[in-house]
């Protein structure tokens, strides 16, 4: 098994970065948008993210999911990071 795609998923923004494809996607206007930089208003701490390896081109898709096992304000600073799996 190995995922096409890797991003960092910062949990208190709600971004996800796709590293391969220098990409983010973040939730903004009632719809998911995907930009090469971030918008003004939209900020992440930069060591403070998990590693998705995913199948998808659009991490979003399972975004509940994602959320649910790493919410917001909870990531704690050691796992910064730390590559995960996405099944």
């Amino acid at each position: 098994y190995r995922a096409k795609h890797h991003y960092y998923y910062y949990p208190d923004s709600r971004v996800y970065f796709d590293v391969g494809r220098s990409l983010y996607f973040y939730y903004s206007a009632g719809a998911w948008q995907a930009s090469a930089s971030l918008p003004i208003g939209v900020h992440i701490r930069v060591g403070e993210y998990v590693r998705l390896d995913m199948d998808v081109d659009r991490p979003y898709l399972y975004h509940s999911d994602v959320e649910k096992r790493y919410p917001p304000g909870q990531l704690k600073k050691k796992e910064g990071g730390k590559g995960k799996k996405w099944d």
